[in-house]
């Protein structure tokens, strides 16, 4: 099987990471920023939002699959800059569909729990209707309907609060925090679903293995706080929580720029009905990552 991972950051990282195991799989990668190599993998230049390069690459390597993990995902810049974020978020993935669509090779898309505005009070599942409140979910909902109305054979993973080893993230940004003696930034009351790049991209890669198509929601089981995640985080490092050791700040006062949803908790509804393999908590996910990636 021949797999296409088009972005090379976080989730790119473990899912390369994931496929190297696989002795049946020929993968290629392909990033428009990052270069040079991922665990001896060399990255290929592909800028998604060049139509013609983005239809020529792909329809040239005729891979079984496309992983496309590339997009904008700093949501003030994306409000800041709307055209930008279309440009990458949406018309690049309605790029990638096209030629994914040349010889029916499976689209597998990452999308966002910020397709959803967060007021329905407890988890989503993927029947809820979406409703963002930024330009980032609208550019990532966007993407989604392209990639439903160009192809037959696609996989929509939502996912949500990401944390992993190739990229900076909550945990690390907390960690470091607390390993200095310095006061981390917290907000208050936003709740969600964290989730390990590594579990995604294992799960994703037996979605794929599986012959699933459609949409999924895929996170680590149970949502919560950031909060929480933090007190949890120092309970795994043997660090004693001290509120006055942090800074409690609203979403309003750490988001200047775009509106933020305050409950995108994901429900794995569809992954539960097909009685797939259990996935495991954020807090087994979350030691894991401290002990093995973030260490």
């Amino acid at each position: 099987m021949k797999v296409a991972i088009v972005g090379c950051g976080m989730l790119g990282y473990d899912l390369v990471r994931t496929f190297l195991d696989k002795k049946d799989v020929e993968l290629f990668c392909y990033d428009n920023k990052i270069t040079g190599d991922i665990l001896g993998k060399k990255i290929y230049n592909l800028d998604i939002t060049n139509a013609n390069q983005t239809y020529e690459t792909l329809t040239k390597l005729n891979p079984d699959t496309i992983i496309l993990t590339s997009s904008i995902t700093d949501v003030d810049f994306c409000e800041e800059n709307s055209d930008l974020a279309y440009r990458v978020n949406t018309i690049g993935v309605k790029n990638v569909a096209i030629a994914a669509q040349k010889f029916d090779s499976l689209l597998v898309y990452l999308s966002t729990d910020y397709v959803f505005d967060g007021k329905k009070g407890k988890e989503y599942t993927e029947f809820d209707l979406c409703c963002p409140l930024n330009v980032y979910g609208e550019t990532k909902l966007q993407g989604e309907n392209f990639v439903r109305q160009i192809l037959n054979r696609y996989l929509i993973i939502r996912t949500s609060w990401m944390f992993g080893k190739n990229r900076k993230n909550y945990i690390s940004y907390w960690y470091t925090c607390v390993s200095k003696g310095q006061k981390p930034i917290i907000v208050d009351g936003q709740v969600g679903s964290p989730t390990y790049s590594k579990d995604l991209a294992q799960n994703i890669c037996y979605l794929i293995k599986e012959n699933k198509i459609g949409l999924y929601n895929v996170t680590n089981l149970e949502g919560t706080d950031r909060l929480t995640v933090f007190k949890e985080m120092c309970k795994i490092i043997g660090v004693e929580f001290n509120i006055k050791n942090i800074c409690l700040k609203p979403a309003n006062d750490v988001f200047k720029k775009a509106v933020r949803p305050m409950d995108t908790r994901l429900d794995n509804f569809i992954w539960k009905l097909e009685d797939l393999p259990k996935i495991r908590s954020w807090k087994d996910a979350i030691r894991d990552y401290i002990f093995y990636d973030l260490k």
